[in-house]
């Protein structure tokens, strides 16, 4: 179990009220939540992150991700994504964006150090990734 966590797709509104008060405790500004949405459970039962979906312009767009303040994220982030892209693939997804702001060095050197993509475009302050389910899944992610 990656991280001492559980993997969650949420598949009820309660849920999703539960993730959107998990992503204001982060301060982070209440982005719209849809399907699918994977959450991080920890064994007292609490979400330390969540991925969630944004579909744009006939475009599908991860985020979304949201790690609990305080916690060393790294784990959780790639079970996350493992999750995450687990539920795409199974729902026939070949390819989803995602994005990072140009300033989160820290998550730009974790995106290549764990899947080693590198962006292709930068638009608006933001770096675009897109990422291809064609590859290998990581085994140890469980979707409960």
């Amino acid at each position: 179990m990656k991280g001492n966590a559980e993997y969650y797709l949420i598949r009820n509104l309660t849920d999703y009220k539960l993730a959107r008060e998990f992503i204001r405790k982060q301060d982070v500004e209440d982005a719209p939540l849809s399907f699918p949405t994977v959450v991080a459970i920890d064994q007292a039962g609490d979400i330390l992150g969540c991925l969630s979906t944004n579909s744009q312009k006939d475009l599908i767009v991860a985020g979304p991700l949201v790690i609990k303040k305080g916690i060393k994220g790294y784990r959780i982030v790639v079970g996350l994504v493992d999750a995450y892209d687990k539920v795409m693939k199974s729902l026939g997804i070949t390819r989803y964006i995602h994005s990072v702001d140009e300033g989160n060095t820290k998550w730009l050197a974790m995106i290549e150090k764990a899947y080693g993509d590198k962006p292709y475009a930068h638009e608006q302050g933001r770096y675009f990734f897109v990422k291809r389910l064609d590859r290998d899944l990581n085994a140890e992610a469980t979707i409960h």
